[in-house]
């Protein structure tokens, strides 16, 4: 009797155990990546949307702190509503008084800029576009209501408060 040769090579119960084991890595491998682009992506447009508040903070307040004469509801007759702009007046470096506002261009959803009417210029803040936009004054405090209109669709509503430093502040 001859004796048979052991023959190498797979049986067909380990290629499908090694293509099922392929298979959970593969999705493991998957899931994990896209959820790691989406929690990316997530940070990513809370991160610009941070931004463009913290710039909008940062610019308005700089004006804000100089402030001797405010008017939160400032309107140049372009057929804005009353608390779409905010109207600050200043004295510079050299004493000279300047006059600056911040606001929409329009009621609709536009972005935020900032006008130098000394200059008649103005100039955008940041990428985003507000949905809505007013301003307020009282108890010494400017304070704003705004919401952002972002890349995915959704609005992100924020406030913030500016204190004016002088005491002698004027309003209309």
């Amino acid at each position: 009797m001859k004796f048979l040769k052991k023959e190498k090579g797979f049986t067909l119960i380990e290629l499908m155990l090694t293509i099922a084991i392929v298979g959970i890595i593969t999705v493991a491998v998957y899931n994990s990546y896209f959820g790691s682009v989406r929690a990316w992506n997530y940070n990513k447009n809370r991160l610009e949307v941070q931004r463009a508040q913290d710039l909008t903070y940062r610019w308005i307040s700089k004006y804000a702190k100089q402030a001797t004469f405010i008017n939160p509801n400032y309107s140049d007759n372009k057929n804005y509503q009353d608390g779409d702009k905010l109207y600050l007046e200043y004295l510079d470096q050299d004493g000279n008084l300047k006059k600056v506002a911040f606001g929409r261009e329009n009621t609709a959803t536009d972005y935020l800029y900032f006008y130098d009417l000394d200059s008649g210029t103005k100039r955008k803040i940041g990428d985003f576009k507000f949905s809505s936009l007013s301003f307020d004054y009282s108890n010494d405090l400017i304070k704003m209501e705004a919401e952002i209109f972002n890349e995915e669709n959704s609005n992100y509503k924020f406030s913030s408060s500016f204190n004016p430093r002088l005491n002698n502040i004027t309003t209309p």
